[in-house]
């Protein structure tokens, strides 16, 4: 997995390209833990390049939300694709994440 990101003024944007699985986790876990030091605590996270997200990949994605969260910042998703809309459907937590069709809409969002 590749991580794109770029940071805006008060928003750091996320885009981690391949599959979001265990095996990637560590990668995602050491940028995000990059982005919360740089003092960025509202983020969006692409979703457009992921391929598979596995249980361990939602749990990332959940960490950074809290991680966020507790820095007083939020956590926005943007681009989902079917598979990932389908998941965090399936799993109830499109109630928990603020979920913005493009990355524009997402960052306009803060």
């Amino acid at each position: 997995m590749d991580i794109v990101r770029e940071d805006l003024e008060g928003v750091s944007v996320l885009k981690p390209v391949g599959d979001l699985t265990n095996h990637s986790a560590p990668k995602f876990r050491k940028e995000q833990q990059g982005v919360l030091e740089a003092g960025f605590s509202n983020v969006v996270l692409n979703l457009s390049e992921i391929g598979l997200l596995s249980s361990i990949g939602i749990r990332e994605i959940m960490s950074l939300y809290k991680d966020c969260a507790g820095q007083g910042g939020k956590l926005v998703l943007c681009e989902l694709g079917d598979q990932v809309y389908d998941i965090l459907e399936t799993t109830g937590l499109m109630t928990v994440f603020t979920v913005c069709e493009s990355q524009d809409e997402a960052v306009a969002s803060f």
